[in-house]
């Protein structure tokens, strides 16, 4: 193999996100997380994890809870509404207010047709789960204090919610609250907040709470059953196996407990008992989903950690970017790097020796690196897309509101950018961004599915050559993740999330090859 050089960036910090919540999908192998910058992220579990989709996180849109519903994804926060994300705009669909303030925690019952949210201001607003949208249904008897989570029953006819200092379980068709059972308080009199419930198919209810501890509850007679203090401090998540036998609990103290259901020899009874525990963070852990035998844990440090035992596995995760976040411009060695609302331009250093005599070694640099750019977003929105040209003349990035696209001159001792406005309304936004090899030619794939080329010749109006519109063709049937240019810029190739390939030749708008399922892409 011919000798290359490899550039070590040591200057891309990318920040960690932290992870807040989780919920799992069973018949599609997905699991949607929330992170701290408000985004959501689909990733697919049939083989090897990885992210499928990422839904941009807005500052006035928190994410607190969010829920499946077969394809369907809902979330709720503090923002008060509760709302559903279209899975192949990656957009909200609509948005549903709910009663009074900020909504904490969303629950779907067993026959999916109803969804529950528990407000701020101790309101439990209930709605039917129709094909397009949501549609009131009722409001439960108001409470004392804020819910900050909530579970149904197997029958879908009961709901338990946890609050300050109690557990309580509602009636949904009377909208009354059936049994108040208190959890009690610390030496000091601190106010006990249960952060957590979970509700097995016996009506068993555990609750986890601020003082570390874990309840075991009869949800028949209101009664308590045994309490653990299985932690040292909050206890902020829950998670169930298949067969409600094995119950994981984790929280501020990142001890991964686990809990296992036996029967006593005795009689008939079952108990639950503490079995192993792990530490598998070392920071709080907030979100917990259990998926064929495997537990899918995360929380402040960003890493999604799945792990089992026995065997025992711990595969980790970083925080990255499901987008494209280094990209080279070869022809005059700068890179751009991605962040979550800004970019970067570098231009590599270079070294004193370019024909070494050994391979892997480290080679002094004769010139540092340099920042050239520094270009935060508009609007400070998180951004969707971004690449640069090959010679480093063209930039272009995109959120979810606006498409950019800058010339650059980077030869001066001070870059310059120079906005250019698009003649086309069409590229408004964009999902995928690529450039030919010989910057002549932008490719930019819209929401809807259609691929602008567009000239860049210099000196000449910046036009789009034609549209490539491979939906209405039906050449591809779901969302498009993976856009390149050849080489030799005479290929356009597509890759969607059904495993279609869809390659195009050059000034052509018939496509020419089709390939057809490559397993997982």
């Amino acid at each position: 193999m011919a000798p290359h050089q490899v550039h070590n960036i040591r200057f891309y910090n990318l920040e960690p996100r932290a992870i807040h919540c989780m919920a799992y999908e069973n018949d599609l192998k997905k699991l949607a997380l929330s992170r701290s910058d408000n985004s959501i992220e689909i990733w697919n579990l049939c083989y090897t994890p990885h992210i499928e989709r990422t839904i941009l996180g807005e500052q006035e849109r928190t994410v607190e809870s969010i829920v499946w519903c077969d394809d369907r994804l809902f979330s709720a926060g503090l923002n008060g509404m509760i709302v559903e994300y279209d899975l192949f705009t990656l957009l909200p669909k609509y948005n549903i207010p709910v009663t009074s303030g900020p909504c904490w925690c969303l629950g779907i019952n067993s026959s999916k047709t109803l969804i529950a949210g528990g407000t701020e201001d101790g309101y439990i607003n209930i709605f039917q789960i129709q094909d397009d949208s949501l549609i009131y249904e009722k409001i439960l008897d108001k409470q004392e204090g804020r819910i900050l989570c909530l579970a149904w029953d197997s029958t879908g006819e009961k709901l338990v919610t946890g609050s300050v200092d109690a557990v309580r379980i509602w009636n949904v068709n009377s909208g009354h609250a059936i049994y108040k059972m208190t959890t009690g308080r610390s030496m000091t009199n601190k106010e006990t907040i249960v952060w957590c419930v979970a509700v097995t198919n016996d009506f068993t209810i555990i609750s986890g709470d601020s003082r570390g501890k874990l309840t075991f509850w009869d949800g028949n007679m209101g009664t308590s059953i045994a309490t653990y203090q299985s932690h040292e401090a909050d206890v902020l998540s829950l998670c169930l196996d298949d067969q409600q036998t094995t119950l994981y609990a984790a929280g501020v103290d990142p001890l991964i407990t686990t809990f296992e259901k036996i029967k006593l020899r005795q009689n008939e009874r079952h108990k639950w008992v503490k079995s192993i525990q792990r530490r598998i963070h070392y920071h709080d852990v907030r979100a917990l989903a259990y998926c064929d035998g495997k537990l899918f844990s995360g929380g402040v440090d960003g890493y999604l950690c799945l792990s089992s035992y026995p065997p025992k596995v711990l595969l980790r995760y970083p925080p990255i970017f499901q987008k494209q976040s280094v990209i080279v411009a070869p022809k005059v060695r700068c890179v751009l790097l991605c962040y979550l609302n800004y970019l970067e331009v570098w231009r590599l250093g270079e070294t004193k020796c370019n024909n070494p005599t050994q391979s892997q070694i480290l080679l002094p640099l004769s010139k540092d690196v340099v920042k050239l750019i520094h270009l935060e977003s508009y609007g400070k929105r998180q951004i969707r897309c971004a690449s640069i040209s090959s010679d480093g003349h063209w930039l272009a990035y995109s959120t979810d509101e606006v498409f950019r696209l800058y010339a650059v001159n980077i030869m001066k001792d001070e870059p310059v950018l120079e906005r250019v406005h698009l003649l086309s309304k069409e590229c408004e936004v964009a999902h995928c961004i690529a450039f030919s090899a010989d910057s002549k030619t932008l490719v930019c794939l819209t929401p809807s599915g259609s691929l602008l080329v567009i000239n860049l010749t210099i000196g000449k109006e910046l036009k789009v050559l034609y549209t490539l519109k491979p939906f209405d063709e039906k050449l591809v049937t779901d969302l498009i993740h993976l856009l390149q240019v050849s080489s030799d810029g005479e290929y356009i190739v597509v890759a969607d999330r059904q495993s279609n390939i869809i390659i195009w030749k050059s000034g052509e708008v018939s496509s020419e090859l089709i390939i057809t399922y490559f397993g997982n892409m």
